[in-house]
């Protein structure tokens, strides 16, 4: 993670001007270590989110650049899975009642993860095993939606058209290229899961992203 400028205030601006909220789920922006071309899609695809500040909607969310009050952290508690453990965590943080909050106008966050296009593939792939890995310790319907939705994206109408138009506006990039880098995510997904879902080949005892 990079703080950029002027993140503390933003920081807690959100904090004191939104009390009722839990906890507050950043907009992850990506930290370039390489700009070129190739990279155009990481940077289209984050600017060209298209959700609404307010209440975070689906049933588990991201630890990147997380604000969290301490003695609800404390409460949940986290578990020692090999991957996941953010998504096992906010799924019990949010079916007990906890609020979190989600401003992507407000970003305070870059993250490294996303620096170019084969760590944010990887990033996929590693989200592909926590797929498997949450329906076996948060099993759940909303669960399985979210996982779903994220999953399938890249062939939903709000990715190829609403996603797309948005993020157009501020990085030059084809709808071509746009799709078929969607493709090449849906894959990274998709892949993990056939061998750990379906096949049951056994995850390694922690997963990490691989930096490239």
């Amino acid at each position: 993670m990079y703080l950029p400028r002027g993140w503390l205030s933003r920081i807690t601006g959100l904090i004191r001007e939104y009390p009722e909220c839990d906890a507050f789920v950043a907009r992850l922006l990506p930290l370039f270590r390489f700009r070129d071309s190739l990279n155009d899609y990481c940077m289209a695809y984050f600017l060209g989110d298209t959700a609404g500040d307010g209440y975070w909607r689906e049933s588990t969310f991201h630890s990147g650049g997380l604000l969290i009050k301490r003695d609800l952290a404390v409460k949940i508690g986290f578990k020692p899975l090999p991957s996941a453990e953010d998504g096992e965590f906010s799924f019990r943080f949010l079916r007990i009642g906890y609020r979190a909050c989600y401003f992507p106008t407000i970003y305070y966050v870059l993250d490294e993860q996303y620096y170019d296009v084969n760590t944010m593939i990887s990033y996929f792939r590693k989200l592909g095993v926590s797929t498997v890995i949450l329906m076996r310790y948060a099993p759940s319907i909303s669960t399985a939606k979210a996982l779903i939705r994220a999953i399938l994206e890249p062939l939903t109408p709000h990715y190829l058209v609403t996603r797309y138009n948005k993020a157009s506006r501020y990085v030059r990039i084809s709808r071509i290229t746009w799709l078929l880098y969607g493709l090449l995510r849906l894959y990274a997904m998709i892949y993990p899961i056939l061998i750990h879902g379906l096949l049951g080949i056994k995850v390694k005892g922690k997963i990490t992203r691989t930096k490239l």
